[in-house]
């Protein structure tokens, strides 16, 4: 599924911070789907997709902010 999603192009990740509503230091994340995206798969393939994504996205937040506090106590 994730080479269907890279090949597609399905989404787009909107990353941001919406002051009236978030909490200092808090961003939101959102996959916004491309037009058309659903004449080559179907709703589920797309959300199994995004969740795929959503996956890496949180592995490599988690990796940059350990490498963040290694980096802070050496």
């Amino acid at each position: 599924m994730g080479a269907l999603f890279r090949h597609l192009g399905a989404a787009y990740i909107y990353i941001y911070h919406n002051p009236r509503k978030d909490a200092d230091g808090a961003v939101r994340v959102e996959a916004r789907p491309l037009c058309n995206v659903t004449r080559y798969v179907t709703p589920y393939e797309l959300l199994l997709a995004l969740f795929a994504s959503a996956l890496r996205l949180k592995l490599s937040l988690k990796a940059a902010l350990a490498m963040r506090s290694w980096a802070n106590t050496a």
